[in-house]
């Protein structure tokens, strides 16, 4: 088959492409790991390929940036104006200023990894670009203990009652695409509350900021 075909020489020509046409290393690198890799990954467990140029794949390493949290004030106005203008969106922004799960990881959660009686959530996938596969790291895979009212607020979510596995969704019926979310709603939220602009992501750096 076709993919037999695909050797170093050939990743490194694409990578080079998705450089050329603009995206950053990081989009690059998500799209050819997050998505080319895990189809590769797949091809090896039924024995089509055996060998995996991914590996000899090199990449630079890309610089962090400093974790920018939210205050704690910020926070709950932030909470506030989503129950009071879109509360369709209030749990999955309590939840993610409440837990410290990324905010991809949330997009991929089930009602399976979900026990509301004893407070538990378990990470154990994540969603990008419209795929679920494995969370960040290795040491992603973990169980959060979340308090009496976000275990409240889970249970305000309709796809719970409707029987739809996926927790959080999105006003179309479709899980919650994180990135989408924050150019429209998020952005224009803080603007309208006139807070200064971070992603979704620093909603779980401000839980760990405060748990500090």
């Amino acid at each position: 088959s076709k993919i037999r075909k695909v050797a170093l020489p050939d990743l490194a020509g694409f990578k080079s492409r998705l450089f050329t046409s603009g995206l950053s290393a990081k989009t690059a690198r998500n799209i050819i790991d997050a998505s080319f890799r895990a189809m590769w990954r797949d091809a090896m467990a039924e024995e089509l390929v055996t060998n995996n140029p991914f590996a000899a794949l090199k990449w630079v390493r890309a610089q962090r940036s400093r974790p920018d949290p939210f205050t704690a004030e910020e926070r709950d106005k932030i909470i506030a104006h989503f129950r009071e203008n879109d509360f369709f969106y209030f749990p999955w922004v309590h939840t993610l200023f409440h837990t410290g799960a990324r905010p991809s990881e949330l997009s991929a959660l089930e009602w399976s990894d979900v026990d509301l009686e004893t407070g538990r959530i378990w990470i154990t996938k994540s969603r990008s670009r419209g795929a679920v596969a494995s969370p960040k790291t290795a040491k992603s895979h973990r169980r959060i203990e979340v308090t009496y009212e976000v275990a409240q607020v889970l249970r305000l979510l309709p796809s719970r009652g409707l029987g739809i596995k996926t927790v959080f969704l999105n006003k179309y019926g479709d899980p919650v695409d994180s990135k989408k979310w924050g150019e429209w709603y998020l952005t224009p939220a803080l603007k309208k509350l006139a807070v200064r602009h971070r992603k979704a992501y620093s909603m779980r750096h401000t839980f760990i900021t405060e748990m500090v």
